[in-house]
């Protein structure tokens, strides 16, 4: 009966078993690779989310309610937005726009920007973001050293969406 098992009518059985391995070898590893992958993306995920959550709880101890700070927002599109910020008691109390840094030269005088936050607005959004959202190719943080306040942040969606860029700089904390 061992004979038989190399017979010529079993060889094309034994090639079409050899190639169904292979092809089943090749998917498992292929599915091995994107689980490896969506684990990376899960831990830079958790990574960002974590350090979003330990400046925030630096910046919320030092008590900062008042400041100005400035405003830059751009993306892709013709222009970017720049505005000087007044912070009280925690809120956005006012918003001038700054025409004195702008590259292209101009100022887009519609200036209605969901984006203008408090710092501890800007905290929450962005938090709320890594619970809501998590489809982008990049989403990136920095912070200040001292003041742990968010000094730039950067998104990027999908193809179709609009890449992002918004920073906060010349932070000045008032009534210290």
């Amino acid at each position: 009966m061992i004979k038989n098992a190399f017979k010529p009518q079993n060889q094309l059985f034994t090639g079409c078993t050899l190639i169904t391995l292979v092809v089943v070898i090749i998917t498992i590893g292929l599915f091995i690779q994107v689980a490896s992958d969506a684990w990376r993306i899960e831990q830079s995920f958790n990574h960002k989310r974590d350090e979003l959550r330990k400046h925030y709880a630096l910046w919320q101890d030092q008590a900062i309610t008042d400041y100005n700070i400035t405003y830059t927002n751009c993306n892709n599109t013709f222009c970017c937005q720049n505005a000087r910020m007044i912070v009280r008691d925690g809120v956005l109390y006012s918003m001038e726009p700054d025409c004195t840094n702008q590259a292209s030269g101009g100022y887009n005088y519609y200036y209605s920007d969901e984006m203008a936050r408090s710092m501890d607005d800007l905290y929450t959004w962005a938090e709320q973001q890594f619970e809501w959202n998590t489809d982008w190719d990049s989403f990136e943080i920095s912070y200040h050293p001292e003041y742990h306040y968010i000094t730039a942040l950067e998104w990027s969606g999908n193809s179709w969406s609009v890449p992002v860029s918004l920073a906060y700089s010349d932070f000045a904390p008032q009534g210290e």
